[in-house]
Formats: structure tokens, C-alpha cells, sequence
């Protein structure tokens, strides 16, 4: 598995031991060129200096050249040397280091300093310097051509190479380098410190959000991932993270609910099944009681098949796998079809309909639709306060459908319409009775969310529950 905090580490350090090095190395690299710059010119200086002590006089070169002056050419360790030539190749002086032995000579004369590398008579590395010039004349030699092989009376060139050991010079050079890699390896001990104590300290906030993830479970949904200080770069992790947890939490509490609703739905109905079932069997011989206990094993069993069907139904929807046969209906024949349903019910309590509907056609799935009418004029009917009125409007406009089902609420309150549209819920639970179980609501909302529709619930200020259905007039969803 990769590792964000060991990519960082390595990745920072190999960058940073690269830059750290390439510094080093280009900074020792700049020192030694000026290093062998300076070499090469107190060379040259020597060199310059030993052509001041050269002279001639009417073609004859010698030098003044004094031991005491410069014993660098006389030490017994470590010498350096000098000779000189004129330029038809005739020896004019060597050092005494030399001991007989001669200096390389370039062919080449040249009025610039020649640099180069050898290798010293007694074997160590070493640098020369050759340089061609006129020996000063006395003040009556003319100053005339530099042609050596010139006739007498005039001026003749010479030609000097001075050597010496580069052994101090690649010492230090090495040195240099030496340091140079030492500090580099400093450094870099002194980032990888760094890097892993910022790397660290970067990877903190991420770390403790792993721990507190680590730490959630199904019975601990309700915490929340915070990381102190906030953290910017973070923020949007933690509530994309706790968005989820709120999502989570939903889901299992409403699972959890939906579980509890379900038992206690069913509970009631099985308990009575089997009193039912108990008394049945202790009088067999009473027909008209065993007949009454069946009739009411058939209502309750009813019950419990609309609930399942209805349970069922809702899981189709949230799956996505209920089909839908769209086809061209009247609202206006759905919506009266579904309250001549309810009318017994309606008149038993005094109820009246106040029905505004345009003989309007949509394209839709009318066993659907249907459904989702009847549950909405049905909850209205059964909550409503007797002798109330239920409204119910429906218009078509620019292309859209929009029916609405008003009835006086007078227990409801703001608080409660959240709830509408959740399994099981009902305001008063005393008031349930086989036929209203708590999901109509809940299955009305699934089909107009699987129809294309939006069903809301608004509750005004003289408690008139509004339930809005809107959705698409011409097209099939």
C-alpha cells in the first residue's frame, strides 16, 4: 500500500539533497577554477619576474639570477624550476633543481602565457607556464628585428618555462570538495530533521481524521469528524465526511424506526389472530361465533396485506425496479372517481368536497396516479374535523400539472410536516384504525417521485394543510 508520508519524506529529501548537492558541488566547482586561476597567475608572476633579471648585450643573453632571492628553486624537497631558452633552441639557463635535466618546451611561440599541466622531474604533478619575450638590451644595443638567427648587433627573443608542484594546489581542491560533500551531508541530515518533523506535523490532521473514521460504527453514527485547529486544506474532506455521517445516521435511524414500525403495526393484528384462533378452538361448536372470529380473521388479514402490499410497493420504488405503463388519462375522472370511493366515509362525518378540476388530458400511468389521488383525498378525509370542507383544485399551465388537496388540520403544527411523508407516523396514534396505517403519505410521495412529480405538504396559518402535487402534463417520465 502506498504511503502518502513516505513518498513525501523521500520525495523532499532526494529533491532537496539533489538541489543541496548541486549547490555544493557548483559553488566547490567555482572555487577551484578561481583556485587554479590564482595558481596559474603567481606562476606567471614568477615568471615575469625571472624576465626582468634577463638581459643581453649585443646577443648575448644572461639572466641575474640570485639564489638568496628565490631559494624556491634551490630547496631540496619539493623545488620548483625554471629554464630558459633563445629561440633558435640554444640553452641560456636552467635551475639548479634541475640537476641536468630539462623542462618540456611547446613548439608553438606564442606573445600569450602557456598554461599546461606536467608531469616534474622528480615525478610529482605540476603546472608550467612557457612565455616568449625580448630580453631587455643594454642602452646602446639597437632595438631591431627578433629573428634569432639575426646577425650580430641585433636584438634576439627568448623563450622561459617556469614549473612547479600542483600537489597543494589538488590538496586543497580536494579539500574543498571534501567540505563541500561534509556540509552537503549536514545539511541534509539537518533537512531529513526537518522534512520529518514537517511532514509529521502536516500529516497530523489527516491522521487524527483516520483515527476518529477508524473509530465510528453503527452504533456511533452520531459523532462528527472535527479536527482542531481547523485546517483549510482539510475543510472541505471533513464535511464532504460528516455530510455522509448525516446521511448515515438518517439511513440507520430511519431503518431502524421502519423496523420498530413494523413490528409494532404487525403485532397488533397477529395478537389478534390468535385470540381469535384460541377462542375458536375452545367453542367449535358455537357457528355463529366461529363465523364472527372468521370475519374478523378476513378484516385483520386485510389489514396486514395492505400493509405488506403497501411495504412492498415503497421497496419497488426505492430499488428503482417499479415499472410504470404511461398512457394519456383525464384528471378531472381520477379525481372524481377517487372521492365517490370515499363518499360513505366523507358523509359519515359530514364532510363536503369543493372539486376545481379542467377536464385537462396528461400522459401518465393512471393506476399510479390514481393511487396517489386517492391517498391524498383519503388522508384528508380521514383527519379532517367533521363538517369540514376538502378542496381540491387542479389546473394545467405551461406545461405543467399542479393539484392540490387543502383540509383544516387543527392538531398539526409546523413541526409535524417533516413527518407527513414518513412510515408509520401519525399525529395521534389513537386515532389509527385498520384502514390507515400510517404509509399512504409515504407511498403517494414514492410514486410522484417515480412519475417525474414533487408532492410537498404546507401548512398555512389557520392550520390548512396544503398537499401540492406538480409534475409534467405532456410527456411520459
Amino acid at each position: 500500500m502506498r504511503s502518502i508520508r513516505r513518498r513525501l519524506v523521500v520525495s523532499l529529501l532526494l529533491g532537496s539533497g539533489l538541489l543541496v548537492l548541486a549547490v555544493g558541488l557548483g559553488a566547490s566547482a567555482v572555487v577551484a577554477r578561481r583556485l587554479r586561476h590564482e595558481f596559474d597567475h603567481s606562476l606567471l608572476a614568477k615568471a615575469r619576474a625571472l624576465v626582468t633579471l634577463t638581459g643581453q648585450d649585443h646577443g648575448e643573453v644572461e639572466i641575474d639570477f640570485a639564489d638568496e632571492f628565490m631559494p624556491e628553486f634551490e630547496a631540496p624537497s619539493r623545488p620548483e624550476y625554471f629554464q630558459m631558452w633563445l629561440a633558435d633552441g640554444a640553452l641560456v639557463e636552467r635551475s639548479n633543481s634541475l640537476g641536468g635535466r630539462d623542462l618540456p618546451r611547446a613548439a608553438e611561440l606564442s606573445d600569450s602565457p602557456l598554461h599546461r599541466d606536467l608531469r616534474l622531474p622528480d615525478g610529482r604533478p605540476g603546472r608550467m607556464v612557457q612565455i616568449a619575450f625580448v630580453p631587455q638590451p643594454e642602452d646602446d644595443e639597437p632595438e631591431t628585428a627578433l629573428d634569432p638567427r639575426a646577425p650580430p648587433g641585433q636584438l634576439r627573443s627568448a623563450v622561459l618555462v617556469v614549473a612547479k608542484g600542483r600537489e597543494p594546489l589538488e590538496a586543497l581542491i580536494r579539500s574543498l570538495y571534501a567540505a563541500a560533500i561534509g556540509m552537503a551531508a549536514l545539511l541534509m541530515a539537518g533537512i531529513a530533521l526537518l522534512v520529518h518533523f514537517a511532514v509529521r506535523g502536516g500529516m497530523a490532521p489527516i491522521e487524527e481524521i483516520g483515527r476518529q473514521v477508524q473509530a465510528l460504527d453503527a452504533e456511533r453514527l452520531g459523532s462528527r469528524v472535527a479536527v482542531q485547529p481547523p485546517v483549510r486544506e482539510l475543510a472541505p474532506i471533513v464535511e464532504q465526511l460528516n455530510a455522509l455521517l448525516d446521511r448515515l445516521e438518517a439511513a440507520f435511524e430511519r431503518e431502524r424506526r421502519f423496523s420498530s414500525d413494523v413490528a409494532h403495526e404487525l403485532r397488533t393484528p397477529v395478537a389478534e389472530l390468535r385470540s381469535l384462533a384460541e377462542v375458536g378452538v375452545r367453542w367449535p361448536e358455537d357457528r355463529e361465533a366461529v363465523q364472527a372470529f372468521f370475519e374478523d380473521a378476513r378484516a385483520i388479514s386485510q389489514q396486514m396485506e395492505r400493509t405488506v402490499t403497501t411495504l412492498l410497493a415503497l421497496a419497488r420504488c426505492e430499488g428503482g425496479i417499479e415499472a410504470t405503463e404511461p398512457g394519456e388519462l383525464v384528471v378531472s375522472e381520477l379525481l372524481a372517481d377517487a372521492w365517490a370511493v370515499l363518499a360513505p366515509e366523507a358523509a359519515a362525518r359530514s364532510l363536503r368536497l369543493e372539486l376545481a378540476a379542467p377536464a385537462a388530458s396528461i400522459v401518465s400511468d393512471r393506476e399510479k396516479l390514481r393511487l396517489i389521488l386517492s391517498n391524498l383525498l383519503s388522508n384528508a378525509v380521514a383527519y379532517s374535523p367533521p363538517g369540514s370542507t376538502v378542496a381540491c383544485t387542479a389546473r394545467a399551465d405551461g406545461g405543467l400539472l399542479e393539484i392540490t388537496v387543502a383540509n383544516p388540520a387543527p392538531h398539526l403544527t409546523p413541526a409535524d410536516l417533516p413527518h407527513l411523508f414518513d412510515r408509520f407516523w401519525r399525529k395521534e396514534a389513537a386515532r389509527s384504525d385498520g384502514r390507515h396505517g400510517g404509509l399512504g403519505l409515504a407511498l403517494a410521495r414514492s410514486f410522484a417521485t417515480l412519475l417525474g412529480f414533487h408532492l410537498t405538504a404546507r401548512l398555512d396559518p389557520d392550520h390548512q394543510l396544503e398537499l401540492r402535487l406538480t409534475g409534467p402534463v405532456g410527456t411520459s417520465p
